[in-house]
């Protein structure tokens, strides 16, 4: 006789199986990247699977991981997007090093990344997961919430918490800081 864990098991196969096709095809058509697409529809099944008894379906199963899919989808753009942006601000850098950068500008900006990081450091964890979460990985706040399982005002909160503290930190900087955005 199977228990109940059991039968979870092989009803989630099946759900697996019987969707992973399709939720991939629709992944690819927006990533446009088989392996990311792969990525994003295991990530949605190991969420499903991790949330099994806590989520809460209101639409039909099928739209739910559509959703789910759309959603990481979005979520996997914007980080590629914050990444390339990130790139484009090093390769900016590096350009103007070999350009001939004043040395002591060079060691301006390595003493703001130096103490940035530093401030980051000081900050309380779940301040400084949040702040990451958002400027980093390029979240919003409602997904940050939900993958934190907090509520929204609590991100928003930590968020205020954590640019307050950061700028307070680096506020000798302000002019190296307005120099190098202004450049971009």
């Amino acid at each position: 006789m199977a228990s109940p864990k059991d039968k979870a098991i092989i009803s989630f196969e099946d759900l697996f199986r019987t969707y992973f096709q399709s939720l991939y095809a629709y992944a690819f058509l927006t990533v446009r990247d088989e392996k990311l697409a792969e990525e994003i529809v295991q990530q949605v099944f190991c969420r499903l699977w991790e949330k099994w008894s806590a989520i809460a379906v209101h639409t039909s199963l099928n739209a739910y991981l559509y959703k789910a899919v759309h959603n990481e989808c979005l979520q996997q753009q914007r980080r590629k997007k914050h990444q390339t942006r990130y790139q484009s601000h090093v390769i900016w850098q590096e350009k103007q090093a070999r350009a001939g950068d004043p040395s002591s500008e060079r060691l301006d900006q390595k003493e703001l990344e130096g103490r940035f990081y530093q401030a980051l450091e000081r900050l309380p964890g779940q301040c400084r997961l949040i702040f990451q979460l958002h400027r980093f990985a390029g979240m919003k706040y409602p997904e940050i919430a939900r993958q934190l399982d907090i509520s929204l005002k609590t991100v928003e909160s930590q968020m205020t918490k954590a640019l307050k503290r950061l700028r307070t930190s680096l506020a000798e900087f302000l002019p190296l800081l307005i120099l190098l955005l202004w450049h971009h």
